[in-house]
């Protein structure tokens, strides 16, 4: 059943929510895998095929090619929740920014690109890093990269926080009514470059390039840049206490689920359309009376849940009333 989760996220966000390897979603003993989407959006009708073959992907939006993956960005909006994403509480910092660059790429082609630019300077600079503990006359040329990094970061930082910002606001009121206003959250980004009295995309760029010369020689020793948006990360906290660290496994779950119902909105703001929701197995650590708030706090959203216990989705008139059995790899409806 998670198959089709996956499939729809990959044809959203070109990733998987499980696995950065693209090989590791084709069935053992095969090749290859396809997939092919129909939706209809407020542009009318579109489909969406997604191949890979012996490693190679084709993916093509209405028959055409896509010569660059960020272009199917925003073709299908959706918002994902899965038993794993409360490890992206308990994990390290980089399940948290993957939150964030999945939710904004999704609005923002051009935030997509940014990634992948930066993704690329951060490893130049870090080469030259190298470069330099060997022939220290290479530093010359560092000043560049220290430039080009700081233009583009700034950017991925900025509409970060921008992005979190109006996030907290509107995941405030979920929350509340969710944990029937007992329970008060708020989202904090947290950078090694104290953006505090940074406004705009040139304050936080000035920043940056200080900050990049400032750490010059450590990161020379380290051969790794050590400040930067791939080393940022935000904290979720719940009455004013940090939920990853001193959060219930039910807080915990409310808390991503709050987060979702507040990404959901924030797509719907950004692009006129509400995403489709997928749920998968979400159930697991909520007693029943936050299951049925949760399923009654989306309308006019598409819906489309997995469970392995048909009786959570009984209890609401929310989700609509078509029902597949999935077995042996097959799916009838019921």
């Amino acid at each position: 059943k998670t198959n089709i989760i996956e499939a729809l996220f990959l044809c959203a966000s070109a990733r998987s929510h499980r696995t950065s390897k693209e090989n590791e979603l084709v069935r053992f003993g095969e090749n290859n895998f396809y997939i092919k989407i129909e939706l209809i959006d407020k542009d009318g009708p579109k489909e969406i095929e997604y191949k890979n073959f012996e490693s190679k992907k084709d993916v093509r939006v209405n028959g055409v090619l896509l010569n660059k993956i960020g272009r199917l960005m925003g073709n299908l909006s959706v918002v994902l929740f899965a038993p794993e994403d409360v490890m992206m509480l308990k994990e390290g910092p980089g399940e948290r920014r993957r939150f964030l660059d999945i939710s904004i790429s999704q609005t923002r082609t051009a935030y997509f690109y940014d990634l992948q630019q930066y993704k690329k300077l951060l490893s130049n600079r870090n080469a030259l890093l190298r470069e330099i503990k060997q022939k220290p006359k290479a530093k010359e040329s560092l000043f560049i990269w220290n430039k080009a990094l700081a233009e583009v970061g700034s950017h991925i930082i900025f509409n970060r926080r921008v992005f979190l910002n109006r996030l907290e606001e509107i995941i405030k009121p979920k929350h509340l009514y969710l944990t029937e206003k007992n329970e008060d959250i708020s989202l904090k980004y947290k950078s090694n470059l104290n953006l505090d009295d940074c406004r705009n995309v040139m304050n936080i760029e000035e920043k940056f390039i200080k900050k990049l010369y400032e750490r010059e020689s450590e990161d020379i020793i380290k051969t790794n840049t050590s400040i930067g948006p791939h080393r940022d990360d935000f904290e979720i906290y719940i009455n004013n206490i940090a939920v990853r660290n001193f959060g219930s496994q039910g807080q915990q779950r409310t808390a991503i689920l709050s987060l979702k119902l507040a990404e959901m909105d924030i797509i719907k703001e950004l692009t006129g359309e509400y995403p489709v929701l997928l749920l998968d197995d979400f159930a697991s650590e909520l007693d029943n009376k936050r299951q049925n708030l949760f399923l009654k706090s989306f309308e006019g959203v598409q819906v489309i849940i997995t469970s392995t216990h048909k009786e959570i989705l009984t209890n609401t008139d929310a989700i609509g009333t078509k029902y597949i059995n999935i077995k042996n790899g097959a799916c009838v409806e019921v």
